[in-house]
């Protein structure tokens, strides 16, 4: 499924084709928000990439876990 996003609030928010988005049912709606993850100052920037990482590889199984 895809979904279009007005050129003015792609600009607003600085999101180009391709930008991983998070989609969550919020009331009758949809939240549409950027999967940019800020980092808390005493986390490894390494570490956060080797994380997200490891969720996008491993979403499927991830999601599917968290509905148990």
């Amino acid at each position: 499924m895809a979904v279009t996003i007005p050129k003015e609030f792609l600009d607003e928010l600085k999101l180009k084709p391709g930008t991983p988005v998070v989609v969550e049912k919020e009331g009758n709606g949809l939240l549409i928000t950027s999967k940019a993850r800020r980092l808390a100052s005493d986390v490894d920037s390494k570490f956060a990439k080797m994380v997200d990482e490891f969720f996008d590889e491993h979403d499927d199984v991830l999601t599917e876990l968290s509905q148990k």
